[in-house]
């Protein structure tokens, strides 16, 4: 099920439930869930026509950047996640230096505004590296696999 589907899934049943409440013959009930479906079958397939667009769009990006002459825009993605991970790397020896580490208190850990800053900060970081790393190996792949089955095709 496509994320379009859940979002207007759940409207079209919710609508379908107002008309069972409001329409009195069977025949016009069905009538009116027969026009609300093939509406949902048309938001679908449009919303799977988008997402292709899109993929199809990120996809000729990458092949731009990849046949360009500017050493910038072929090695973005690489210097994005040097960058992103030297960053996150330096920001947690900085919190591990310069900040206090929480010390309990009467068994209770209080920790101080900057320690939690800090803290949140990081986690926000490492799932910006995470996302990087995803998507730079994982587009890496598929830029792989999709050669080798257009290659295959060719043949």
């Amino acid at each position: 099920m496509s994320f379009f589907d859940f979002i207007t899934g759940g409207f079209i049943k919710e609508v379908g439930d107002a008309i069972d409440k409001n329409v009195t013959s069977d025949e016009e009930r069905l009538k009116l869930r027969n026009e609300f479906e093939q509406i949902k079958e048309r938001m679908s397939k449009a919303g799977l026509e988008a997402e292709k667009m899109i993929q199809e769009n990120v996809t000729s990006r990458h092949l731009a950047d990849m046949q360009s002459d500017n050493k910038l825009a072929k090695n973005i993605r690489p210097m994005s996640l040097i960058a992103l991970t030297s960053i996150t790397i330096i920001w947690f020896i900085v919190g591990m230096i310069f900040l206090d580490e929480p010390q309990p208190t009467d068994g209770v850990i209080i920790q101080s505004v900057k320690y939690k800053v800090w803290l949140a900060s990081l986690e926000l970081l490492t799932v910006l590296d995470l996302l990087a790393f995803g998507f730079y190996f994982g587009g890496r792949s598929i830029e792989k696999a999709a050669t080798k089955v257009v290659a295959a095709i060719k043949k």
